[in-house]
């Protein structure tokens, strides 16, 4: 639907929906970036390059489920056949700012030459504005293949959540006396790298104390966080509140942008895989504040401004300095 109308109503406003289709289909289809870029300037008019150099950054920057095509190089590359090779390909992500993880998957292309095999791969793309990545083709002919150049060979998507397995190990055979099994764990423990155990410093100790302190790292090793999103969680754990009034706590939904909904969905889905979280049907609800990290990734704060000045606040006093000096014996 349009409007016809013989008043002066100045120039039509575009819809972010509409920026937002021209910036990705531009950057798919074409390389030359710095000649959208201008013509995206000439096209805002009055406002500043820099806050159009910053849309389309925010626009390019915003991680879709599909994130971009995968096109081989120009020229034509020869697939030999009944032979796999790494065919080197191209992919325009838009910025980028750190390393990720991304999965490659072929597209349904009728313009590919038939026999030609090509599969799910998981890639790693690194920072900046396009990634050089490497697709394993099959010839399944008896013939070989001509791959024309510049052919669209599938597409990237994000990995936004990581789902834990849990992995249970061969149980040892069951012993007859615990002396066995004490060697049997006392092995273990010494063929055991560093690299398995804790990062704790065990400098300063002799022979028979740094083979007690391994041992005891050894059967702790649970305890330890593995790596910085090995955070853990405590299912068990409950809080109980007391409140000023039985009525349920309801704080207005607060709108998140548009150009942040497929990371937010990705971060929250994160969060429920991992068990941090879980659905809830509960009469309370707070609302949830995006927060932008100086790293560039998103986090999610939850604004309890309004629980918290319906909850009775538990008082617990701080004893005395000189009460606590005076319980000092020696």
């Amino acid at each position: 639907p349009f409007l016809v109308t013989k008043e002066n109503i100045g120039p039509p406003i575009i819809g972010f929906n509409v920026i937002e289709l021209i910036v990705k289909e531009a950057n798919s289809i074409s390389d030359d970036t710095e000649t959208f870029v201008s013509a995206m300037k000439k096209s805002f008019g009055s406002c500043k390059g820099d806050k159009v150099q910053a849309l389309i950054d925010v626009i390019s920057a915003n991680e879709p489920d599909d994130l971009c095509q995968v096109k081989c190089h120009k020229t034509d590359i020869l697939i030999p056949k009944n032979q796999s090779i790494d065919v080197p390909c191209r992919a325009n992500t838009g910025p980028i700012n750190r390393t990720v993880p991304v999965l490659f998957e072929p597209i349904d292309n009728t313009e590919l030459p038939s026999g030609l095999l090509l599969q799910e791969e998981l890639k790693s793309i690194k920072q900046g504005n396009c990634s050089l990545i490497n697709v394993k083709i099959t010839s399944q002919t008896n013939h070989d293949i001509i791959l024309p150049g510049r052919t669209v060979v599938g597409h990237l998507q994000l990995v936004r959540s990581v789902t834990p397995i849990e992995v249970k190990l061969k149980e040892p055979k069951a012993t007859t006396t615990n002396q066995h099994f004490d060697q049997t764990q006392s092995q273990e423990c010494n063929n055991v790298s560093a690299e398995n155990l804790p990062p704790v410093d065990l400098t300063g100790l002799n022979g028979e104390q740094l083979k007690q302190v391994k041992q005891l790292l050894y059967n702790e090793q649970e305890s330890f966080a593995k790596d910085d999103d090995d955070v853990g969680c405590i299912p068990e754990l409950t809080m109980d509140l007391t409140m000023t009034s039985e009525k349920p706590v309801q704080k207005d939904y607060a709108s998140i942008p548009q150009p942040l909904y497929p990371e937010v969905k990705g971060y929250i889905e994160d969060l429920l895989n991992r068990g941090f979280i879980k659905k809830s049907k509960s009469p309370y609800s707070s609302s949830v504040v995006c927060v932008r990290q100086k790293d560039g990734e998103i986090r999610l704060c939850v604004d309890y401004n309004e629980l918290n000045r319906n909850t009775v606040p538990d008082r617990h006093p701080i004893p005395l300095i000189q009460d606590s000096l005076d319980s000092l014996g020696g």
